[in-house]
This record gives C-alpha cells, sequence and structure tokens, in this order.
C-alpha cells in the first residue's frame, strides 16, 4: 500500500528517480558502521533485520554501510568484506528483505586507509607515511602496485554487489578512508602521478569511480559520499570540497552526490552530537547542491519533518540523509507521511548509544530505542498481545516507568502509575537543564504521547506507601522508584581509614555538612550556585561535567576535581572534547587524578593522587557532590516479603542506578516478555 503524508510534506513524500531507480519518497537511510558484521567478513542475521526494520518503516531509500573494497582495507573487525565472492548470498539476504517492503537499497564502497577503529590493526596504508589524530598508527606509504590493486578490488567488489542485487552503488571519499585521505593536500605529500598537485590527487578517486563504472549496468546509479569540508585547522575547507565534486562531476559517471564533512581529527563534525543544533550542516549542502547538476542527498542532524521539508523546498538538496534518527524510530518515515508526526520518537543527539558503541567495535545501540540493533528478537513489529491481559499499577514516573507502561499497554494490558512528584520525568527533567542537554527531555515528551494515546491513567503528586499498597486495584506491581544521589560520607563511617583513597576514594573529610550539595539539588533550585564552587566528579558523566557548566553559566567559577584520568571520564569522546573546550572557554577549572584531603575554614585541601603533592583552593562556598547514586529501593524491600496477593517487580534505577539507555532497555525487555 503506498503512504500518503495527506498534503502535509508534499516535497518529502514524493517520488524520486536516482538514475534508473524509482524511489518513492525522498528519505534516505544513510551509511553508518554499526559493528553487526561477523569476523569473517559476512553480513549477518542482525544486519538483515536492522535493515529490514526501517525498509519496513516506510523508507524510501537504504545505503547499506561502508563495506570494505580490499582485505587491506577494514576499518574494523566487524565490518563487511564486498570484496569476498563467498558474501554474494548474505548481501542478497539483506536486499531481498528491504526489496519485500518496497524499499531501495545502494552498497556503499570503501577502503579504511589510514583509518581504524581496532587497538592493534595491521598495516594501514595511506597516500603518506603520515598519521592523522587521532590515530597513533603510522601507516605504510602505498607503492604503484598497491594503488593499482585497490582499483582493481573497488571494481571486483562493485560487482558482486551487482549479483547480490543491490540497486545501487556509492563509492566513499568521505569523512574516513582511502580515497578522501588522496584527496586531502595535507595527508598526500606524494611526489608522483598520484600526489603534488589537486590533479594528482584526485586521480586515485577518478581511476576508481571510472573502474566501478566499467563493471556496473550502464544505467544503475553511482554515487559519491564526499567529504565537502575537512573543519581541521590543517584540513581543505569547502571551496576546495567544492573543486572536488566538480573534477568528479566532470567525468559523467556518477549519478548523485552524498554530502558529508569532518575527519577523524574532528569526528564532532562527522557525527554532531546535540551540542550542534538541527540543521546545523545545511550550509554545506546548499554550496554543493548549488554548484553542481547531478542530485544532492542532504545530510548532518535532520530530524523533524519540518526542517526535511524546509530543506526540499529551498532547493537546498534533492534527497534528506537521516541516520541517527532512523536508528531512534525506525518506522519515521511511515509515520512522516501518514500525517502521524505525533507518534514520533526524535534522536536526542547523546550519542553514547550509537557512536560510543561502534566506536569500541561493540554493536549498535540506541539511548531512546531500546530494540535498536537487536531487531532479530526485539522489534517492535514483534510485540504482541497478551495471552492474560491484567491491571498493572506502575510506582514511579521517571523514564523506565514510562516505558514500561508504554509497552504493556501496548501489549494490551491496563496500566496505571503514580509518581509523587507533580510531573512525569524523574532525572530527565534536572538532565535537560543542563547546557546542550534539552534533547533529552524528548525521551519523556515522546512516551508522555504514546502513554496518552494508549489510554494509560497517570496519577501525579501521589506517593505510594506500604499502607496504600493493598488498596490499589491492581494485579501486578512494578515499581520504578529511581535513586537518589550519594552526598558524602564523613570519614569515622569507614570501618577501616587505610583503605583511603582507594574502594573508598569519595570520602570527604571534616565538612560542614551546610557546605556540601549534590548536582539534583544545583540544578531543581533547592540549592542556590556558589561563588566559588568545588565539584567532585567521580561519576564520570554529565552528571558532573553537566552541572559543571550549569553553574559555570549561573556565574560561578568552578573547580572540578575526579581521582580519573580525566574530568567526564565516561562520556562519549567527542562530547568529552567538547565539553573540555566549552569549559576551558567558561573559565572551569578542570583538575583530574586529584582528592579533597579536607577542609580548612573555607579553603580546600587538595592532593594529586599519584604524586602525593597537595595544594589548595581558596575560599570555596560551596562543594557539589557527583560521587554516584544510591537505589531507591525501601518500598520493594518491605513490600516483597509481605506481599502474596499481587505479583512485585522493581526495575531501572530502583534496581541499580544506570545510564539512561540501560533501564530504557531494561524496562522495555520486561514488558515485552511479560506473561
Amino acid at each position: 500500500m503506498e503512504l500518503s503524508s495527506k498534503g502535509k510534506w508534499d516535497l518529502l513524500s514524493s517520488p524520486f528517480k536516482l538514475g534508473n531507480v524509482d524511489l518513492k519518497n525522498r528519505i534516505v537511510f544513510q551509511p553508518h558502521f554499526t559493528s553487526f558484521g561477523n569476523e569473517d567478513g559476512s553480513p549477518s542475521e542482525t544486519h538483515r533485520a536492522y535493515y529490514e526494520e526501517r525498509a519496513a518503516g516506510g523508507t524510501g531509500l537504504i545505503i547499506f554501510e561502508s563495506q570494505a573494497t580490499h582485505p587491506n582495507g577494514r576499518i574494523s573487525r566487524y565490518a563487511t568484506n564486498a570484496w569476498d565472492e563467498c558474501n554474494i548470498k548474505s548481501y542478497s539476504n539483506v536486499v531481498n528483505a528491504v526489496h519485500n517492503h518496497g524499499a531501495k537499497i545502494f552498497s556503499q564502497l570503501t577502503h579504511s586507509g589510514p583509518d581504524t577503529l581496532m587497538i592493534r590493526p595491521s598495516i594501514l596504508w595511506g597516500p603518506s607515511q603520515l598519521d592523522e589524530s587521532p590515530t597513533t598508527f603510522r601507516t605504510k606509504k602505498m607503492e604503484i602496485a598497491d594503488i593499482e590493486d585497490v582499483i582493481s578490488h573497488f571494481a571486483q567488489s562493485a560487482r558482486n554487489m551487482v549479483e547480490a542485487g543491490f540497486d545501487g552503488i556509492e563509492i566513499k571519499i568521505g569523512h574516513d578512508g582511502l580515497l578522501r585521505a588522496f584527496a586531502s593536500p595535507f595527508l598526500n605529500t606524494r611526489l608522483d602521478q598520484y600526489g603534488q598537485n589537486f590533479d594528482g590527487r584526485m586521480r586515485i578517486s577518478l581511476e576508481v569511480i571510472a573502474a566501478v563504472r566499467k563493471e556496473i549496468p550502464s544505467e544503475m546509479p553511482l554515487g559519491v559520499r564526499l567529504c565537502v569540508s575537512e573543519f581541521t585547522e590543517w584540513g581543505y575547507d569547502a571551496d576546495y570540497g567544492i573543486a572536488m565534486a566538480k573534477e568528479i562531476e566532470k567525468s559523467t559517471h556518477i549519478n548523485y552526490f552524498n554530502a558529508d564533512a569532518g575527519t577523524a581529527a574532528n569526528y564532532w563534525m562527522q557525527i554532531p552530537p546535540a551540542s550542534f543544533d538541527e540543521g546545523s550542516f545545511r550550509h554545506i549542502t546548499k554550496k554543493l547542491k548549488s554548484n553542481v547538476e547531478i542530485p544532492v542527498i542532504s545530510f548532518g542532524r535532520i530530524k523533524h519533518p519540518e526542517q526535511a521539508e524546509s530543506i526540499l523546498k529551498s532547493g537546498e538538496a534533492d534527497l534528506i540523509g537521516m541516520a541517527r534518527q532512523l536508528i531512534a524510530d525506525p518506522a519515521y518515515a511511515k509515520k512522516v507521511l501518514e500525517g502521524k508526526d505525533d507518534e514520533i520518537r526524535y534522536c536526542i543527539g547523546g550519542n553514547d548509544s550509537c557512536i560510543f558503541q561502534v566506536a569500541n567495535e561493540q554493536p549498535l545501540r540506541c539511548d531512546h530505542n531500546p530494540s535498536a540493533g537487536r531487531e532479530l528478537i526485539f522489534s517492535e513489529r514483534l510485540i504482541t498481545k497478551a495471552r492474560t491481559v491484567k491491571n498493572i499499577a506502575i510506582v514511579g514516573a521517571g523514564p523506565a516507568g514510562l516505558k514500561v507502561a508504554e509497552i504493556l499497554a501496548l501489549r494490551g494490558h491496563t496500566v496505571t502509575v503514580f509518581e509523587k512528584d507533580n510531573n512525569v520525568g524523574g532525572q530527565v527533567l534536572l538532565a535537560q537543564l543542563q547546557p546542550y542537554h534539552v534533547e533529552i527531555y524528548d525521551v519523556i515528551d515522546y512516551l508522555k504521547r504514546a502513554t496518552s494515546k494508549l489510554g494509560v491513567e497517570i496519577h501525579l503528586g501521589v506517593e505510594i506507601t506500604t499502607d496504600l499498597l493493598e488498596e490499589i486495584d491492581a494485579e501486578v506491581i512494578v515499581l520504578a522508584t529511581g535513586s537518589s544521589p550519594i552526598s558524602y560520607r564523613h570519614s569515622d563511617e569507614l570501618s577501616d581509614k587505610s583503605e583511603m583513597p582507594g574502594s573508598y576514594r569519595n570520602v570527604i573529610q571534616n565538612i560542614d555538612c551546610e557546605t556540601v550539595t549534590t548536582s539534583d539539588e544545583i540544578l531543581s533550585g533547592s540549592k542556590n550556585p556558589g561563588k566559588n564552587v568545588l565539584l567532585i566528579d567521580e561519576m564520570g558523566s554529565w552528571d558532573g561535567a553537566g552541572t559543571a557548566e550549569f553553574l559555570a553559566n549561573a556565574g560561578s567559577q568552578v573547580h572540578v576535581i575526579s581521582s580519573h584520568f580525566s574530568i567526564g571520564s565516561s562520556l562519549e569522546t567527542a562530547n568529552q572534547v567538547l565539553f573540555y573546550k566549552r569549559a576551558l572557554e567558561k573559565g572551569i577549572s578542570l583538575l583530574p587524578s586529584t582528592k579533597l584531603i579536607k577542609i580548612t575554614g573555607t579553603n580546600a585541601n587538595l592532593e594529586n593522587i599519584h604524586s602525593k603533592m597537595g595544594f589548595q583552593i581558596m575560599d570555596v562556598d560551596q562543594i557539589v557532590v557527583s560521587v554516584g547514586r544510591r537505589s531507591e529501593d525501601s518500598l520493594y524491600v518491605n513490600w516483597a516479603e509481605a506481599l502474596t496477593s499481587k505479583q512485585i517487580f522493581r526495575i531501572g534505577d530502583s534496581v541499580a542506578p544506570r545510564m539512561l539507555r540501560d533501564v530504557l532497555r531494561e524496562a522495555y525487555d520486561f514488558a515485552f516478555r511479560f506473561e
């Protein structure tokens, strides 16, 4: 059945033709590494289910993630090998699954060159023996025979992809990989025919394009993912990128460009987190589109249909490229085109589960969508009605409580939620107040919309106690009572003071209790920010880092200490780098490998945990501790033994304090399987 936007998003829902391929709408699932591949280089069943989910969700075009075209060109142990004929059948399984839902699928081909995610990679190839930060591995300067071998393998890979049934081919000269390294004046210092000048640097890309075009049907679409600007001090800018585009287009071999930007040295420009506004890269796509004749796919934090339609209407691009938004909501296209915008689950741009996972060669996940990367078992399309419908009460309307309510209601249960506060959201209500974190509230906004549509009753300002329990008309009670912050421990609580600062490195000695507060109290407004604040960051998360920025924005002088090697040690790498940049701009003092020894008057006595050298911060009027959280589990402990007529379960932080992605996944899995 053809989907209709009901006239709301006319261009986004309209068909488009790339070469001989008819796309049913303008929504493109951008290629991105997933770490789903088998170690032998073959696509997995997880791949098949993952891409099929987006096809079933109405996406017009899917571009399968970067595939290695050469044995030496794998960015990860879990990259798939397009050059290997043994993988054709596995690729065909993915293609057929996508085609079954009326979507088209292209194959992106690349050689990873100097880029790698592996801790100990084999020899990396590059145009010159020059590494690119943050990579610390020196490359082999490729010989002419190596270059010829790479070109031959690109052609062989294209043949395999045609046989596998892909509808088109895309060559990556993008934010990573060998071809962009050759094109880069900084990375390519060769003095032969593959360097020296612009023509030399472009030569391998043009030869690869020509070789691939020769091996695929003349009418098959061939595109290029092009890094238009490297966005580094040493790299090329958009003017150079446009010159590259014109040179490639002049070859007459390609049918479209897929816009891209950034490098491994600043990969927050490749995959911008929430500190970048939606549509931050529209100017790049616009510049590319205005300088070429062939179609252009947009990129860069596009998630709302209003933004997508605006890009198309303004002529900045012909198609709308999305990756993380379609990870967060595989049915985005279907919802948009059916006019069900109020059902969309929007990407929050956190990067903690998608990018952070794959950067460490772990399978892709999503903070907001617990089924992402687990579609074989936990696809939302596999959710079934419960065999026996039950009345279920949920205590707590934070993210875990709301998520379990959504899925239980979706399965047909009668669900009632009780929340002691006057608003739903739990800790997310505080997290959204931190600078650049407002989008995290999209999690709660979506769950409010979803539970309302499913008829879930939510009672606010109702604190459930043991006395009220028997009055609840429910067969099942799920406790999602969250957690509270650990404030501090006096040294006399320790059974053995010699354990400091090892397993008790959070200990704060001899402190006036009125001086100490928590991130929760600062963000909620129950405590006013001090003038000269010492913040102790032992969690390594946004709880400390984000609160430090919040305090600095409020006018506080902030000093952040941690026993870890870095402040915000658990943050995704790009987010950590960007936090450091902002912290320096805001005058936040960052002191890793440091512990608080004691407070003398208003002076904080600190010590480097390695050198044991001591120093002071004078006139401290507030200490904010971010050292961990404790489960609010008293209701469970008290009720578990007393209740015999009701089933009782607990989820989320009430079991163990964890990250947002973990409690949402636990809630989803519980509700998915509950009978």
